[in-house]
This record gives structure tokens, sequence and C-alpha cells, in this order.
């Protein structure tokens, strides 16, 4: 572990752009004097005591929470959360809108699926609405058990209606969405909505899975159609049945035949 003062932001794979993009846009001129590691056991993002001691404001991670405390004198660790840190674009500043309305099961979740909604009201017209989603679920985790990782799904812009299968049933699960904007390293993620709660439908009494309801039945084969031959194909005549063979003719006896007659040229 370093021994230098300064803050240290700890970062997951979910955080690291976001909070970097944060730290960068806040630094400007101090950029270069911004550390990031990537290590074992954590990674983190360093500020040096020197660039907090510098004109620069408040660190904020997300729009109105709370300023990052400084490690002037000392070292500061602090872990932020999706929840709780909102990307930026670092070269402009553009701060991304996420307006998330509705969130919350559509219809009545089954036994191993729940299909997850959610409208956006964001400002279209500026053109800084996310262009895609983070989808995050898990299992809620129980008092006498740590909290499971989250799952999550990667979706367009134009996706806000998906079904979550596989569940376990009878199981409360979390689910929280994140806006996403471009792609690769410049890819912006705004701060993940607070979790809510749905739960999968429980086996009945016996327990079976809920019952499904009957199938339809089986349509009754139709008669077989003569098939006809292809386009440019003759039908090929009916096949003429065997004629019985006639019953054998009396031989009747042969007539002598009477010795011809020569004739006899005169002499």
């Amino acid at each position: 572990m370093p021994r230098m003062t300064g803050t240290y932001l700890v970062v997951h794979p979910d955080t690291r752009a976001a909070v970097l993009q944060r730290v960068m846009w806040w630094a400007q001129e101090d950029r270069s004097r911004i550390r990031y590691h990537i290590g074992n056991p954590v990674s983190y993002v360093h500020i040096p005591a020197e660039v907090f001691a510098g004109d620069h404001g408040d660190l904020v991670l997300a729009e109105g929470s709370q300023p990052i405390e400084p490690g002037i004198d000392r070292m500061v660790w602090v872990e932020p959360t999706v929840f709780e840190v909102d990307g930026i674009h670092p070269d402009h500043g553009i701060e991304y809108d996420m307006v998330v309305e509705g969130l919350g099961a559509k219809g009545e979740p089954t036994t191993d699926t729940i299909v997850i909604a959610w409208d956006y009201s964001g400002n279209s017209q500026e053109r800084t609405e996310p262009d895609g989603w983070v989808l995050r679920y898990r299992a809620q985790a129980t008092e006498d058990e740590p909290e499971h990782d989250w799952l999550k799904k990667e979706l367009r812009g134009y996706e806000r209606v998906v079904p979550i299968r596989r569940l376990e049933p009878d199981t409360t699960y979390e689910f929280s969405v994140q806006g996403a904007v471009g792609h690769g390293s410049a890819r912006v993620l705004t701060a993940a909505t607070v979790p809510i709660t749905i739960a999968t439908a429980a086996p009945d009494q016996d327990g079976n899975e809920e019952p499904q309801p009957p199938a339809p039945p089986a349509p009754e084969p139709e008669p077989e159609q003569p098939q006809s031959p292809p386009p440019g194909q003759q039908t090929p005549p009916p096949q003429s049945q065997p004629r019985p063979q006639a019953s054998a003719r009396r031989s009747e006896p042969r007539r002598a035949s009477s010795p011809e007659k020569k004739e006899t040229e005169p002499k």
C-alpha cells in the first residue's frame, strides 16, 4: 500500500471510468499529476496533496453529492459506488441526463421471470440523453449472508422493456438502471438509480411450478391431396391395369396341303 499523503479513490470496473472522468475534469491543468493504479488487492486513483492545495474548488463525484474530503496532510481513502458517481465528458464537461421514471415490473412476475420496464424523459433537444442503458440485478442478501455480486445487461437506448429469466422462485431481487453514452474509453456512465426490489412468484402448495394453461387440441389431419408436378414436367399417364389372359383357343387339326403342280414347258 502506498504511504504518500493525498486522496485515494478506490475504483471497480463499474466505477473506474466515471471516477477518472470526474477527477480529470476537476484537475484541469494538473491532470498530469493524477495517478491511476491497477493492482492487487485494489485499484485506485491517487490525487496528490499539492493538487488539492491548488485552486480547483470542491471535488464532487455526482451532482448534489458531498465534496470529497481532501487528503492534504494525511491519507484519505474513499470507495464510491455506481450510485455515488456520475460520469462527465473529461474534455468538454458535458453531463448527460438520465431522467428515469416508473422503474418497476411490467405484469406479474412468474416463478423464474421478471419483466423490467421504465420510461425516460430527458433533454433530447440538447442531445445529452443516454444512447444506451446498463441494467443491474442481483438476489437480495439476507441478514446472514454477504451481498451478492451485481449481474448486468448492456442495452440500446430504445430498449426499456427487458425480461430477466432463469431466476429463483419466491426470491427478492434488486434492480437498478444506469445511463451510458459513447463507446470505448470515452464512454460516459451516469449515476445508477437507487435499487428497487421485486420478488418472483412462489410455487404452489404442492411444490410445483405455477400451473400452465392447457395446450390447445391438436388439429385433425387433413386428407392428402394429389401433388401437382413441378413446372415444366408432364403428368405421367395413368398406369393401365393388366389384362386378364385369354383362355387358350382349341387347336384345330391342320389340313394336309395338296401337292403343288409343276408347269411343264412345251418341248
